[in-house]
């Protein structure tokens, strides 16, 4: 028979809500995702659809 750990209870929050693996990092880098998408959204526009300027 195993013995039940007595602080289990105690410790289940740094495993738990925003402390969980997933969610730690989520909200460290705001806008990351939107930026690069728009980064590449624009570069792609740029190189492709823009007209070329004659010189």
């Amino acid at each position: 028979m195993a013995f039940a750990d007595p602080w289990k209870k105690r410790d289940a929050w740094r495993t738990q809500g925003v402390f969980a693996k997933g969610q730690r990092f989520k909200g460290a880098f705001p806008g990351l995702y939107l930026g690069f998408g728009l980064f590449v959204a624009y570069s792609l526009y740029e190189d492709y659809i823009q007209p070329k300027p004659h010189h």
